[in-house]
Order: C-alpha cells, then structure tokens, then sequence
C-alpha cells in the first residue's frame, strides 16, 4: 500500500483523500473482522 505524500500545489485536497481512503480501508476491515467473528462463532 502506497501512501502519497501530500504536494504543495493543494495538499488540502490530498488530505482529504487520504482521509476517504483511510476510512474505507478501515471500513473494509472492520467489516472482515465482523466476518471473522460470526465464523467463529458459528464454529462453537
């Protein structure tokens, strides 16, 4: 995973583009640790 350093013409927008890249990657995880659990759980 490849994280850009922010440019000086307009490091705002970059910014904000980490950011929804950084809340749909955590999205994404959060969503494969609740798959986790339920096969876990389903296991027991």
């Amino acid at each position: 995973m490849s994280v850009q350093q922010p440019t000086l013409a307009n490091p705002a927008l970059n910014v904000a583009d980490f950011d929804q890249k950084l809340e749909t990657a955590l999205e994404a995880l959060e969503q494969r640790m609740w798959d986790v659990v339920a096969s876990e759980v389903s296991i027991l």
